[in-house]
């Protein structure tokens, strides 16, 4: 006769290959009373089961480990030798990373754990990293508990193997960077040289215009007047040859001092000009500028005045300083039209001379303004009488303020004059 028997069933997990599957059905009567509830009830079974089974099972008697069955992906995993599996037990060759008997109390709870990690200890005395799925299922003659196991070791090795590239990714990443910093390095060097080469290139073609076009058209100049004068001095009138004479001069005067500005511009540009700073009274080296380029404003009917306090003294190398005004109070008279100004202001600021020379001239475009201190440029025009000029004295006293680590900038608009700014450090 048959008898119904009410039980909770459940299905026991066996990890094969990284993938979970369910195996082996088992459950306990809701009387109290234990039992198997399973598609096979002996061990043959599991034997036949679990040799097709691509993944390390071993059946072990829950009272103490013993193992009753290993299949053969197990003997290889644990590294044992299958004559026998007498007297070993599951913690001689696995290492818990929790506690044991935690995990049985689990099992006893739940019918089973999964993925635990341990440590397998194989014959051959090499530590293995796996994780471990127990399951608890009853033979015909006892409980026991159905385990599976997964290798780690590939994936520690792998770990290992990403880890160590991942370093020597780091370190080509790091040589990546410093190379690609030596290459901006360079980079930055070569930019460097190539501005300095422009320089030099322009430098060159400023010098070979000056002694080309601006050198040469005062002695074509001075040379056509004298030879009007040598043939033909009886026939002119006394206010004739003055004028002639008077343009000799003025040509002559203009010629010396694009000569100077040359020779002392070329001897900066190969550093042969040294730096020698020392005290200067500025009222004195203003007043003799002044003095020395009286005569052209008075020829114009220019006020030429200054103001300057006698207490002001810097440390400035004179001859260069005397080069800077003589060049801006010369070019501002040149530019500016009879009966008009110019005026030439030295205040103290709290870490700077500042200098400044204003005139009522014709004043300077903004297009014009671009051209200033520009080597790149071979000839300005400036205004609208079309005032033309090779631009080397302002290139000149630009160099010598930067020698004295100051400033120099232009404010103008064209037909309201001009007003050229310089700053000289009060020590140095």
């Amino acid at each position: 006769m048959t008898k119904n028997l009410s039980a909770d069933i459940s299905l026991c997990p066996i990890l094969f290959d990284r993938k979970e599957d369910f195996a082996i059905l088992t459950g306990k009567a809701r009387n109290g009373k234990e039992g198997l509830i399973q598609a096979a009830s002996s061990i043959e079974w599991m034997r036949s089961f679990s040799e097709i089974i691509d993944a390390p099972v071993a059946l072990i008697r829950s009272v103490d480990g013993q193992f009753c069955y290993l299949n053969q992906r197990c003997y290889e995993f644990l590294r044992m030798e299958s004559d026998g599996i007498e007297n070993k037990k599951l913690t001689d060759y696995v290492v818990f990373n929790d506690d044991f008997e935690e995990i049985k109390e689990e099992i006893y709870s739940n019918g089973s754990v999964t993925n635990r990690g341990v440590q397998i200890l194989n014959e051959n005395g090499k530590m293995l990293a796996a994780t471990i799925s127990l399951s608890q299922i009853y033979t015909e003659k006892e409980e026991c508990f159905l385990i599976s196991f997964i290798d780690l070791s590939g994936m520690q090795t792998l770990a290992e193997e990403q880890k160590k590239l991942l370093e020597e990714l780091e370190i080509s990443k790091d040589q990546v960077e410093e190379e690609a910093g030596k290459l901006v390095q360079l980079n930055v060097q070569l930019e460097e040289s190539e501005e300095k080469l422009r320089e030099l290139n322009a430098g060159k073609d400023k010098l070979f215009s000056i002694i080309g076009h601006d050198l040469k058209n005062p002695f074509h100049v001075i040379s056509s007047y004298a030879e009007i004068l040598l043939d033909e001095y009886e026939t002119l009138s006394d206010d004739q040859r003055k004028e002639f004479i008077e343009i000799i001069h003025n040509t002559i005067t203009q010629a010396q001092k694009l000569l100077e500005n040359l020779l002392n511009w070329s001897r900066a540009q190969s550093g042969r000009i040294e730096f020698q700073p020392e005290p200067l009274i500025l009222r004195k080296m203003v007043s003799n500028s002044v003095r020395l380029l009286s005569s052209l404003a008075t020829k114009k009917n220019i006020q030429l005045t200054y103001n300057v306090s006698v207490s002001a003294i810097a440390s400035a190398d004179k001859n260069m300083l005397d080069t800077i005004l003589r060049n801006l109070i010369s070019n501002a008279i040149k530019f500016t039209n009879e009966s008009g100004s110019v005026t030439i202001t030295v205040k103290e600021t709290d870490n700077d001379f500042l200098f400044t020379v204003r005139d009522t001239g014709i004043g300077i475009s903004e297009k014009d303004l671009r051209k200033l201190f520009r080597l790149d440029v071979n000839n300005i025009e400036i205004g609208l009488s079309k005032e033309k000029g090779t631009g080397l004295g302002l290139i000149l006293c630009k160099e010598f303020i930067e020698r004295h680590q100051g400033t120099i900038w232009v404010e103008s608009e064209l037909g309201q004059g001009s007003t050229f700014n310089f700053t000289l450090p009060k020590s140095r």
